[in-house]
């Protein structure tokens, strides 16, 4: 068939070329100018050859076509010309037309196929006749009996003349076609005068007399003497078919026993312990149990795996159980359970002695052993005692925290933490505002202000709210003045006052709406004004009331302080806690009192002496306290004024030098036992502790007023107020010498005094 390459070609010429193609094909031949004609044959075609497909005569060349046509020995014809399989250039594949049916086609003949008449007959290959000479036609040519003998007439070598050829048809019905022994050997015909040997297998008859061939086997062996097969006997191992039908191999074993009967092997079924092989899929036999268990649908046996718990045998070696308590915990890399071992903690009972768990704790630090320790109670939340800023949490062994006064006067200036500062307004009266400027804004009233980095379109009213945190105050602390600061924009659109109110409301002003805020009812506090504006220019606007303070104080117990900001005339903005200066945020500034001071002379003030061991002192005006002559001073104060239901919360102790001999290092500690002032000698003195409540290094002529105060001094005083008992000390000095003022001395400064701070 012609590719479409050729077939455009050919109609590319049939239209195109008309003046160089000769239309009756009687034009002379000239090298790719033969116009294409019409055509059924080769006949009717000047080059002698009709494309069949297209039956167009094909055009002459010498060398080369037009388009993608090739000059093929001397026609123009399509490149897949030859795929035709006939045509010049091309190799034949039959002969055409069909041979005689007593002919053969030869395709390796000169010129090409061609057909040739069979021996013993002739003619062109075409017709052929038989050769009236033929020696078989007659008695079988003389080879015998046909059936037995075939004769084929076959050519002379020298004469040309046909010969008789005689073949034997089957060699094997004389003396078993040569084969041997026919009792051995069998001989098959398998073409005319042709045997086939082969041995016969003694098997295939009785089973080679084997025995029953259920129970044996019978194998064709080559005889080494005679060349034949002989049978060779086995009993059938029926495990190796089929399990023996004992089921599935990988849940059944067979194994073969030997029937008594028939002497040959049966089957003996069981099911296969899975924990046998590789512990079943468990795991290390270490660390995994296999137990073979009946399959409920199959009936066979499976494998069910669980972590062996290494604690079961020998406390998992972690030593005596009544120390070392063994846990089997699952092993992140392997999935097995490792012995995991953990002292046994003492602490776990009666705390480990260590006493009430309440104010100690007791830590397992080694086996068996445990290491008791203070409750740090001042670690979490400062004990309980109050914003940090305020209040110093004293530790006590055993005891609950002491709460100190961390401030260093009970009266102070204070800055609560704004929590919230929102604005509503009418136009979105369900949305809270919290941005980086406040916004006030009279009813009806409208402006757009450009302060800058803050435009805002005022064309509705707007309210302003700020909530600030109170809860670090103690209920009894007292505020005396307060005032609220405000930094306005410059470029008000309009001057007022700004109504500063309390709102009634208990939830955070935080979520305030303009719908919620619009039906509060307000506490007034006062009103400031707003003026003086020039753009550009930030304006600080201070309220300062003692209707702010007193609604401070309230707010107390609330622990936070809500205000409003209402303008009926002005139209105003100013800076929010979302601004980034934090100097322009909103501030409220107290003025508290957290506490009260009781400053308290001591009731009785007595000297001992060593060098006069039993005589009573007089009281003097000043005390030598002597480290070389044993000179003591014995102090005893009360807690006259000071309420039966005070809170304590500082104490100091004041004692005044009047002269100091050489470096004097001076102790104050607690008197442990009762005495009597009227009575004291240094032989009498009572019994303290010994431990410094108070401790300080003098210098040499030093004259100064001590003030003196530590925790354990804090402690002892609380603890003699919480007894209903008064405070006794001892004024020792453990090197040099010092006289101390008294409640007689002549000044006052120099009295000694025992200050107590109180709620």
């Amino acid at each position: 068939m012609f590719s479409w390459m050729g077939r455009v070609g050919l109609v590319f010429c049939m239209v195109g070329l008309v003046a160089a193609c000769n239309a009756d094909g009687d034009a002379p031949l000239t090298d790719d100018h033969q116009e294409p004609t019409s055509c059924t044959s080769d006949e009717d075609c000047d080059s002698g050859l009709c494309l069949a497909d297209t039956q167009v005569c094909a055009a002459t060349c010498e060398d080369t076509c037009q388009g993608d046509l090739v000059c093929t020995e001397g026609h123009c014809l399509p490149a897949d010309y030859c795929d035709e399989g006939f045509g010049p250039g091309c190799a034949p594949t039959t002969c055409e037309p069909g041979c005689h049916a007593d002919a053969t086609c030869n395709l390796e003949a000169t010129g090409g196929p061609s057909c040739a008449c069979n021996p013993g007959f002739e003619g062109d290959g075409l017709d052929c006749t038989i050769v009236e000479d033929n020696p078989c036609l007659e008695d079988n040519g003389g080879c015998g009996d046909p059936e037995l003998v075939q004769c084929d007439a076959i050519e002379d070598g020298e004469g040309g003349e046909l010969a008789a050829e005689c073949t034997t048809i089957n060699p094997c019905l004389e003396d078993n076609g040569g084969c041997g022994d026919a009792a051995f050997f069998a001989c098959t015909n398998t073409a005319v005068g042709e045997a086939e040997c082969s041995a016969i297998d003694p098997c295939l008859t009785d089973n080679g007399g084997c025995g029953a061939a259920e129970f044996f086997q019978c194998d064709a062996l080559e005889d080494a003497e005679g060349g034949h097969l002989v049978a060779e006997c086995s009993v059938i191992d029926p495990c190796l078919s089929e399990n023996g039908g004992c089921g599935v191999p990988e849940y059944f074993q067979c194994d073969a026993i030997e029937d008594i009967e028939s002497g040959g092997l049966l089957a003996e079924c069981s099911a296969i312990d899975p924990c046998l092989s590789e512990n079943g899929g468990c795991g290390v036999p270490e660390y995994f149990q296999c137990d073979a268990l009946e399959d409920a649908e199959g009936g066979h046996l499976v494998a069910e795996c669980s972590a062996i718990d290494p604690c079961l045998t020998d406390n998992g070696g972690c030593g005596d159980p009544l120390l070392v308590q063994c846990d089997a915990i699952e092993d992140a890399e392997g999935g097995h359970l490792v012995a995991e071992c953990t002292t046994i903690n003492p602490c776990l009972t009666d705390n480990g002695g260590c006493g009430d768990p309440a104010f100690f704790t007791c830590t397992n630090t080694e086996v068996g052993v445990g290491e008791c320790a203070d409750m740090d109670f001042c670690a979490n939340d400062n004990g309980g005692c109050g914003d940090p800023a305020f209040y110093a949490c004293i530790p006590r062994a055993g005891e609950l925290p002491l709460c100190r006064l961390a401030l260093a006067s009970c009266t102070f200036d204070y800055q609560p933490p704004l929590t919230h500062d929102v604005f509503v307004r009418s136009s979105f009266p369900d949305e809270t505002f919290d941005l980086e400027f406040l916004a006030l804004n009279p009813r009806d009233s409208s402006a757009q202000l450009d302060f800058e980095p803050y435009p805002h379109d005022m064309s509705s009213t707007h309210r302003s709210f700020l909530q600030y945190d109170l809860s670090s105050l103690s209920p009894g602390a007292t505020i005396h003045n307060a005032a609220l600061y405000l930094y306005v924009f410059g470029n008000v659109g309009d001057p007022g006052f700004l109504e500063i109110k309390v709102p009634t409301s208990t939830r955070d002003v935080g979520s305030f709406t303009w719908q919620n805020a619009l039906y509060l009812s307000y506490e007034n506090l006062g009103r400031t004004s707003v003026s003086g504006f020039t753009d550009g220019v930030i304006l600080e606007n201070i309220f300062e009331r003692l209707s702010l303070a007193g609604a401070s104080q309230r707010a107390i117990e609330q622990g936070a302080l809500k205000l409003a900001l209402i303008s009926q005339t002005a139209t105003t903005m100013f800076f929010s806690s979302e601004h980034p200066e934090e100097a322009y945020h909103p501030r409220l500034e107290l003025e508290v009192q957290m506490c009260l001071e009781q400053s308290n002379a001591p009731r009785r003030d007595v000297s001992v002496s060593a060098s006069q061991p039993d005589t009573v002192m007089s009281v003097p005006d000043y005390h030598v306290v002597d480290a070389s002559e044993g000179d003591e001073l014995y102090l005893r104060f009360d807690f006259w004024a000071v309420p039966d239901d005070a809170r304590i919360v500082d104490v100091r102790l004041k004692l005044a030098t009047d002269s100091v001999q050489g470096e004097t290092s001076v102790m104050v500690d607690a008197v442990t036992e009762s005495w009597d002032p009227d009575t004291l000698t240094y032989n009498t003195r009572p019994a303290t502790s010994g431990v410094p409540l108070l401790s300080a290094t003098l210098a040499d002529g030093s004259q100064e007023v001590m003030t003196w105060e530590s925790d354990a001094f804090f402690a002892h005083v609380l603890e003699r107020y919480e007894a209903g008992e008064t405070v006794d000390l001892r004024v020792s000095a453990l090197q040099g010498s010092a006289v101390f003022g008294g409640r007689a001395a002549s000044s006052t400064l120099q009295i000694p005094r025992l200050t107590i701070v109180y709620e």
